[in-house]
């Protein structure tokens, strides 16, 4: 069992998770380490948990990695939590998620939803929960910006264990606690950037890329840093 457990909250955040997890696969602690990656958006969890094994794989770190997108499970008996979270996650932490109507009739032909209907989509209930989980988008939330995601990190305190190091790659203002120290790293990244991360996410876990470069660039990142002064 790990002696130490690290939440990394928003773990789909392509700003920063990358850097993150590439950061883990080089750091091999004096102690059994676990991270369980977090992020209410089931698609982005996916794809970063598959990084994340890519990554690990490349250096033969024993740390273990799961996932979950169940904030409690995610907290439960963790002795550092990593902050990372951006919108979507913090939209559905706070207002969960809806499955937007992507059929509107006030007539059903029974004969076209049970035999299929090229010209019509499937109506939401019709779809398995997985499905319906991707195409979910965050219900809607009358908060923007730093009182958003502060709002979010707020739920996250609230349910971690008493004593856990913290440490937000987020801006004081959207985190809103001194008890939480802040950091700018990686540095922010405009839209078409995350976009573009995105898709070379995509081509390093899918080995069209080495992710060599990713891993040494990491060896001398602060959260090694901050991962250190818990030995």
């Amino acid at each position: 069992m790990a002696s130490r457990r690290l939440a990394v909250l928003g773990s789909g955040n392509v700003r920063t998770s990358p850097r993150v997890l590439a950061t883990l696969a080089t750091y091999f602690p004096d102690e059994p380490l676990e991270v369980r990656l977090f992020d209410c958006n089931e698609e982005r969890l996916d794809l970063l948990d598959r990084l994340g094994r890519t990554c690990f794989e490349a250096t033969k770190v024993e740390t273990i990695l799961t996932s979950t997108n169940d904030l409690t499970e995610a907290l439960e008996g963790a002795t550092e939590i990593l902050v990372t979270l951006h919108e979507d996650c913090a939209r559905r932490m706070i207002g969960g998620s809806t499955t937007p109507p992507i059929y509107d009739s006030e007539v059903v032909d029974r004969f076209e939803w049970r035999f299929g209907d090229r010209n019509k989509p499937t109506p939401p209930q019709n779809l398995c929960d997985h499905t319906r989980t991707i195409i979910s988008v965050p219900a809607a939330v009358d908060l923007q910006g730093d009182e958003l995601m502060a709002t979010a990190v707020t739920i996250a305190w609230d349910q971690a264990p008493a004593g856990s190091r913290w440490l937000a790659l987020m801006t004081p203002e959207e985190v809103q606690k001194s008890e939480i120290p802040t950091s700018d790293w990686p540095g922010e990244m405009s839209q078409g950037q995350e976009t573009a991360m995105a898709y070379q996410i995509l081509r390093w876990v899918q080995h069209d890329e080495k992710i060599q470069d990713l891993l040494e660039e990491s060896r001398k990142s602060p959260l090694r840093n901050w991962l250190l002064e818990a030995e």
